[in-house]
This record gives C-alpha cells, structure tokens and sequence, in this order.
C-alpha cells in the first residue's frame, strides 16, 4: 500500500513540474526539415497556423523545394476563403480534371488573377518566379479589395529592364510593402524561381501589408444615366512564355554534402538566366573527412574555403 502511495504521489509531483513548462513540450516545429532557428521558421509555422501551406508527407516541409505555379495558385484560393471544384473546366490544355488544383485555377483564371501563356497552356509544374508571385498576389489584392501599404519608396532595380512589362507595376507595389525586396547587389532576378520556404515569407508578409480599401463616399446616379461611347476592347495581357527551363544542379559525391541557403540537398532547381548560384560543399567531418575537390561538369565554378560560386551555366550541372 505505501509502495502504491509513494507511486501516486510520484506521478502527481511529475504532473505539476510538466504544468510548469508547456513552452518545452510545445517548441519547436512541427516539420522534421524546418530546425528551431531556421531563417524561414516563423513564415512557416505561419502560414501552417492559417491553414495556407502544410507539409508535404513524413512530417517534412520540404523548405528548398520548388514553390511551382498549381501549388501558389492553391494557396491563394485558400486565402481567400472559396470553395473550389475540381471538375471545373479552365480553359488550359494542360491542366485536366480531378487534379488537386483544378479548381483553384478554374477559379483564379475566371477573376483574372492568372491567365497562362501565349500557347493556351498554364504550366501548373513550373516553378513560380519572383515577378509572377508579385503579378499574382497584386491581381488578388485588386479583386479582394484590398491595399497594399507601402513601406518604403520606389526601388530602382539595377536589373529593372528585364523584368516583363505585365509585371513591372506589381514588381514595384510588392517591393514598395517590403513582400518581396531586391538583392544586396540591386537587382531583383525576376525570374529567379521562389522555394516554398520564400513563398511562406512573401505569403505571410503579403497577409500582413495587404489591408481593406478605403469605401469613398458615392454621390446619388442621376436618374436618367448619361449616353456613353463605348470602350475600345483590348486583348489581355499574357505572361510571356519562358525561353528557357529552369535548370537543375545535381550534387553527387562520398563522404560528403551540399547546402544552400543553409539547408542539406541533393539538388536545386534555378532560373536559367540566373546569373551566379553559390552553395557549400562539405566533407563528414564527424566521419573524420574533410572536402578534397570538386567540378562541375559545365559552367565556371570559383571557391572560397567550403564556398562555391558557380557561374556561366546553361543546361543541367552535375557537380
């Protein structure tokens, strides 16, 4: 009986120290890929919280994955709130039925927010680039009613010119409310494609700099409306096809691995047209191995210690 009071009372003392603590148990992210301090993982356990994004199975995030083109679009349509069907027609031949984003293209293309390529097709598999996440969260702002408050002037881009002329005016509305900002060198790579990891950012961002419009005050009709000359129809605006696709930098080799932008992969997917890509390489030092050499089997690459700058790519690398 003293042995079963002493258990009890055991239990009871363990029971209120763990009350004491709920921040220890509850720390941390619910992803095994996002670590406690990694730089996207507050965007993450935001966009989560709100139901926008979630993982992408075995309790990983996937943060250096590619964000593409169906997934944004999904996400918007969450944001908004809408029901979605998946039998709706789109109008692209390349998007069918009964995908998991149908619906939300349907939807999307149907209010303006996406309109596809010159060639009839949406690309759901393509990778998202910077200046069409600018052009597709500013066209859901304008048909939510929303605003997106500036937080800082105008930028003027080193690499302004080549950002595609249906996507200037939102390129400059995003990085006017700090959604989605230039590099340290001025320049803003447009089609740099986005990770998941940098889309949670912008979307969370965007939730918190887009507000309602202001309701200006209407003056009554006239009771007999005025005779108006039609407007001139003009054909809408199409996103440019891509001219190139995007490129994949695979990374093979013993004892070893890659990083970039902090994280361990396999692989990365980048922009064709970006100008430079750097990465880390390192041996299994706990392993007792440290980096010897490495190449690439195109393109010039540079290195500084454990750093590597590769540039001058046009296809698929292997490094």
């Amino acid at each position: 009986m003293k042995r079963v009071k002493r258990l009890l009372a055991l239990v009871l003392v363990l029971a209120m120290a763990m009350s004491l603590m709920p921040g220890a148990l509850a720390a941390g992210s619910p992803y095994t890929d996002v670590p406690a301090g990694h730089w996207a993982e507050d965007y993450i356990a935001d966009v989560t919280e709100q139901g926008l994004m979630d993982g992408v199975g075995d309790g990983r995030f996937s943060p250096s994955g590619a964000m593409d083109r169906a997934m944004f679009v999904v996400v918007l349509a969450r944001m908004a709130g809408v029901e979605t069907d998946n039998t709706a027609a789109t109008g692209f031949s390349d998007v069918a039925e009964n995908q998991y984003y149908t619906g939300a293209v349907a939807w999307a293309s149907g209010l303006g927010i996406v309109r596809g390529y010159e060639n009839g097709t949406f690309g759901p598999k393509r990778p998202v680039t910077r200046e069409q996440a600018a052009t597709f969260l500013v066209r859901y702002a304008q048909v939510m009613g929303l605003e997106l408050e500036p937080v800082q002037a105008a930028v003027e881009f080193t690499d302004g010119g080549s950002i595609s002329g249906y996507a200037r005016q939102a390129v400059a509305l995003c990085s006017q409310a700090g959604i989605l900002e230039g590099y340290p060198d001025g320049s803003f790579l447009p089609r740099k494609s986005i990770t998941r990891a940098e889309a949670a950012k912008v979307l969370s961002i965007f939730l918190t700099a887009a507000k309602p419009e202001p309701v200006e005050p209407t003056e009554p009709e006239p009771t007999e409306p005025e005779p108006t000359e039609p407007e001139p129809t003009e054909p809408e605006p199409t996103e440019p096809e891509p001219t190139e696709p995007p490129v994949t930098i695979t990374f093979m080799g013993v004892n070893g691995y890659a990083k970039y932008q902090g994280e361990k992969v396999e692989s990365i997917t980048v922009a064709a047209d970006e100008p430079y890509v750097e990465f880390g390489i390192y041996g299994e030092y706990d392993l007792g191995f440290e980096l010897d050499t490495a190449t690439a089997s195109q393109g010039k690459m540079s290195r500084a210690g454990n750093i590597f700058v590769l540039s001058d790519f046009t296809g698929d690398v292997t490094v």
